[in-house]
């Protein structure tokens, strides 16, 4: 973990699993780097889902994260407060969270959603992110949402 400019806690992982921001210089490579041909399909359900299931989003700057296991995600850069109202009408999930960990939430339903059109590298992705999620701080939250 570090501490960022205004004293919140970041977390970067433990000692088998770490995230790395990815360089802003070369944010151009992200995408083709993890999901080649479906990139926009995945993006674009990521913004949507964020938009149908936390609150307040209306946009915003997106991080992109590599992950030590080969996943990846892309997290709402929300420094200001950064709590989120989530709300999952499937499953009955309503709660708050960090813009980090409800950026993993919806990444993991991008994912899935992109898996099941039969990409073998996207359900690799799926399950490293969840393995992710499961160390992270806020896991309770992101595992009641998503499940």
């Amino acid at each position: 973990m570090k501490t960022t400019e205004n004293n919140t806690v970041e977390f970067e992982g433990n000692e088998l699993l770490k995230r790395c921001l990815w360089p802003s210089k070369r944010r151009m490579d992200f995408y083709p780097t993890f999901i080649r041909k479906q990139a926009m399909l995945f993006e674009g359900m990521v913004f949507r889902y964020m938009e149908e299931y936390c609150t307040p989003y209306s946009g915003g700057y997106w991080n992109f994260y590599a992950l030590s296991n080969g996943g990846f995600y892309i997290g709402l850069n929300r420094k200001e407060s950064g709590i989120m109202q989530v709300e999952n009408h499937l499953n009955f999930y309503k709660g708050e969270m960090s813009a980090d960990a409800a950026s993993i939430g919806i990444n993991i339903f991008a994912l899935c959603d992109c898996a099941s059109r039969g990409s073998q590298l996207l359900v690799d992705a799926f399950h490293h992110l969840r393995d992710y999620a499961n160390i992270h701080p806020e896991r309770e939250q992101i595992l009641a949402f998503i499940d």
